[in-house]
Parts: structure tokens; sequence; C-alpha cells
């Protein structure tokens, strides 16, 4: 298997339109993290009359089912913003509402010591510590310090909108989160700002 075909090994064929681009979903399991089963149906992932995207994660036959969506093409450097509505500030503490760079590799074999599978992470949860902020930026391996970086944040309706983003360039990693979605906010939108210089950022490939 080509190191690009290891990309795809753990996905369906369905092809979903989004955002204007092309995406894939995975399919099948139970793969990692946490041994999930996954599913590309509509039932998980589906597209409104108004272009918004909607995951769900449901239970079937005793086993539950998540949905993950992955860029046909890799973008490389530049703007990644994710706009949001409801409250992320308080997902299902059994849950983890990841957005992410992540390239399958042959070997994981020092993925706690180096940033083996380019991963850089924006997660919402509390992985069922209810002291936990709801909200952290990743540069992985997380156990390097200064490389988790854990934002206190709290929204106040179930149609809150807000936007979180990552400026991916040579050497730095410029995450924001805001109110609104806004791509330029004001700075009275702002919710927090972090950057990363760390050794272990994504390379772009």
């Amino acid at each position: 298997m080509t190191h690009d075909e290891l990309q795809w090994r753990e996905f369906g064929h369905r092809r979903i339109e989004f955002g204007g681009y092309a995406w894939r979903a995975k399919h099948g399991g139970p793969f990692g993290p946490g041994n999930n089963f996954f599913s590309e149906t509509e039932d998980h992932i589906r597209i409104d009359r108004l272009g918004r995207l909607h995951l769900r994660v449901a239970c079937r036959q005793g086993s539950w089912y998540c949905p993950e969506m992955v860029l046909l093409d890799p973008l490389g450097y530049g703007d990644y913003i994710f706009k949001t509505v409801g409250r992320v500030d308080r997902i299902d503490p059994n849950l983890i509402l990841g957005l992410f760079l992540w390239e399958y590799q042959e070997c994981y074999e020092h993925i706690g010591t180096r940033n083996v599978a380019n991963e850089f992470d924006i997660e919402f949860g509390t992985w069922k510590d209810p002291n936990r902020l709801p909200l952290q930026y990743v540069c992985q391996p997380w156990q390097t310090p200064g490389n988790e970086h854990r934002v206190p944040f709290s929204l106040d309706s179930d149609g809150a909108l807000t936007s979180h983003a990552f400026r991916w360039i040579p050497g730095r990693m410029e995450c924001r989160s805001w109110l609104g979605h806004d791509d330029s906010p004001d700075a009275d939108r702002i919710l927090h700002i972090w950057t990363s210089e760390s050794r272990d950022l994504p390379r772009p490939e």
C-alpha cells in the first residue's frame, strides 16, 4: 500500500460537498481513538437546506457510531476557519468535537515524543472531567510542555454563533476563537488568542 492509499484505508466512498470543498467520511471500525465505530450515512452526516453541516453520534444495535469528515485534497499552509452553531461549550462529557490536521503513517512508534501524525487540534470537550476547561488548542504530542493550551469558554444560548481558527504558517500556528461568523471579527468579539511556535508543529506534507 502506498502512503497516499494509506490515507483512505478507513474511509467509505461517499463524496460530500460542503463549504466549497469535497470531503470523504470515515466508515466502519472499530478505529482509534477510543475504538470507535464510524458511519458515512446521512443519519450521521448531512447538509441541510441552508448549507450547514450536521454531525450526529447515534447508537445502533448496541454500538455507538461517530461521524468524521476529511478534505479530499490537502490545503497546506493558510487560514482554517470553523464556524459553529450552538452550545459547543457544553458537549456531552462522553464526546469530543475535534477540528484537526492529521496524516496517517505506516508507523506510530514515537507518537508520544514527536508529532508523528502531523497533527494539530482545536478540541471541544472535557474528557469526562467536570473541572476541565471545555476548549483547547493542541500541538501534538500534547505531553510536551507548552503544546496543550486550555481555554475558559462559555456561551449563553443554544443558537450561539462562534468561529474557531488557526493560521498555519512556517514555524507558527496562530489560533483564535471569536463570537459570530465574520471572517475578520472586531476586537471586542475575540474570545481567545494563542500562538504556538513549537518545534512539533505539523509539516506541510
